[in-house]
């Protein structure tokens, strides 16, 4: 990858236009995946609208964490997209940079609809700085959607391994996190079931500042005393174990959900294998 293409400047620089409203340009390409999935065949079921939070005013509300699980393939944010209410507040999304940035269209699109990117090997100050980002377009307004998940496939009903960065953000923001679980991505095929389910919101953690980064060996200066610890950071100290007990929580409170949502799609799936390439255009 070229060091044009690898650039996420035009991420940082669109996010700072970001604001709650619904995007116009979003509203378009929900139409356009709605006629795919009929194309498709896909029956989308959305399930738990009421949970998401409300305004005084009775409208969806903005300022929150929606923190999706498990992730099968690249068509779940798209079903996410599909189920998410026309009227409700922009959804900016936390995603993988090395993939937002790989080819041209995804360096045009992606920064217009709302992406922070996470690059590796960003340096030691890269945590504070996602985690500033986040709070920023969470402080105007819009909801910020992720998925949790990291390491190696797991069987349909259970998650991956949970990641705790959509923990350091809600601590961090002090924003409140509202699971969502997906199912049917196991198995696509023509007429595939898939349902996006939104849960009750969990505990509203308390804000507090983000977390320190401390650099890494490499980065320290030479003449930097190597044999004393660095100066412990609030991650290191109360922050994380706040940060820890959401990831438990979000845990357990998705664990059944899942299984529920994986044994509805394939009591629902069809019979027949019809236009199995489907499988390998959207994993």
């Amino acid at each position: 990858m070229s060091a044009c293409n690898s650039d996420p400047e035009p991420f940082g620089g669109a996010l700072t236009r970001i604001d709650a409203r619904p995007s116009r340009l979003m509203g378009l390409i929900r139409v356009a995946l709605r006629a795919g999935a009929w194309l498709c065949g896909f029956r989308i079921a959305v399930q738990g609208l009421n949970h998401l939070p409300r305004g005084t005013d009775g409208r969806i509300a903005g300022g929150w964490i929606l923190a999706g699980a498990p992730h099968r393939a690249w068509v779940d944010p798209l079903l996410l997209v599909v189920a998410w209410p026309a009227d409700a507040p922009r959804l900016v999304w936390l995603g993988d940079g090395p993939t937002l940035v790989r080819s041209w269209w995804r360096r045009l699109l992606l920064p217009r609809l709302g992406v922070i990117p996470i690059m590796p090997g960003a340096g030691p100050a890269a945590l504070a700085s996602h985690v500033e980002a986040a709070g920023e377009v969470l402080s105007r307004g819009a909801v910020l959607a992720l998925f949790v998940e990291r390491g190696a496939p797991s069987p349909p009903d259970r998650t991956r391994e949970i990641a705790g960065g959509f923990a350091w953000i809600a601590r961090a923001a002090g924003a409140p996190v509202v699971p969502v679980v997906i199912g049917g991505a196991q198995r696509i095929i023509r007429g595939s079931p898939f349902i996006v389910r939104f849960l009750a919101p969990l505990p509203r953690p308390p804000a507090a500042p983000p977390p320190a980064a401390v650099p890494r060996e490499a980065d320290r200066p030479a003449a930097l005393d190597r044999t004393r610890r660095p100066p412990a950071t609030s991650l290191d100290s109360a922050w994380r174990p706040a940060a820890e007990a959401l990831v438990t929580h979000y845990r357990r409170e998705v664990a059944g959900p899942i299984r529920e949502v994986a044994a509805w799609a394939d009591d629902r799936a069809p019979s027949a294998s019809r236009w199995p390439w489907l499988a390998t255009l959207f994993r």
